[in-house]
């Protein structure tokens, strides 16, 4: 078996079957899928069909241009969910600024009613509050110096 039919020591089997079978279907390995079916079950350890290789290629070639297909597509989709969120966040920061705002509002009446509780309950306790007794303050009279300078 030629040394570029073998698989690479860092290869995953799935990328090797993938090498040979496209490789032979791009003209590039001048074999028969007979024979792609040997080398594939000499280096894979299996007894498959050359059938069976060539339809498992098949079936992961079209998966494949699909998944191309979905990414050229997808490129599209996110720049529409990028605007759909940027969409969402605007409408929750109308709804945000709403809020700040009601609750403003809420905060400023409430001040004013803790307030207005506060005054009445202060007044009701007036009366139980003892007065304290005042002496009459007699003024002296003191000598003041003065530094000049």
């Amino acid at each position: 078996m030629e040394i570029q039919y073998k698989r690479m020591t860092d290869e995953a089997i799935e990328d090797y079957i993938w090498r040979v079978c496209s490789n032979k279907e791009g003209g590039k390995y001048n074999l028969t899928w007979e024979e792609v079916g040997n080398i594939l079950n000499s280096e894979c350890d299996e007894e498959y069909t050359s059938s069976r290789w060539r339809k498992n290629y098949q079936n992961e070639k079209r998966g494949y241009e699909r998944a191309i297909l979905k990414n050229m597509n997808s490129d599209v989709a996110i720049g529409e969910l990028k605007i759909a969120k940027m969409e969402l966040e605007m409408e929750r920061k109308k709804k945000q600024t709403d809020s700040v705002f009601y609750n403003r509002i809420l905060r400023e009446h409430s001040r004013e009613e803790m307030l207005k509780e506060k005054v009445v309950e202060a007044l009701k306790n007036a009366d139980k509050i003892p007065l304290p007794n005042f002496s009459v303050l007699t003024q002296t009279k003191q000598k003041v110096k003065y530094l000049i300078y």
